[in-house]
């Protein structure tokens, strides 16, 4: 989903949409503490929501974050050291990265593992 910023709405949006796509099922959200997750309009939004659960990783755990894995990775793919001379330059670079995930399956599937250090 793209969004203009993430807050709490655009939050609540892409979790409607999450709820969209998996009709009855149980959603269990892993998040860091961003504080759009703990805001209070999410947090009332989400009182009328049983099938959705928030888990939050421990304060300063981006080991434990694995999104922080692949926001790094997709930096040095598609960002790199490139110049990117507009907006619409840069966002089309990140939008083709993403489009082209199987490109990058092997390192991927080593760098977003569970076995990871803990300490």
């Amino acid at each position: 989903m793209e969004a203009q910023t993430v807050n709490a709405q655009s939050t609540i949006t892409l979790y409607e949409k999450l709820l969209e796509n998996n009709p009855g099922k149980k959603l269990v959200l892993i998040c860091d503490n961003a504080r759009y997750y703990r805001s209070q309009l999410l947090q009332q939004w989400l009182e009328g929501q049983p099938l959705i659960q928030q888990w939050f990783l421990p304060t300063y755990s981006p080991n434990l974050n694995i999104i922080e894995r692949l926001w790094r990775f997709m930096k040095k793919q598609a960002i790199g050291l490139s110049f990117h001379p507009t907006y619409q330059a840069f966002k089309s670079s990140i939008l083709h990265f993403f489009e082209h995930l199987d490109q990058y399956e092997y390192e991927l599937k080593r760098l977003l593992t569970l076995k990871f250090q803990i300490t």
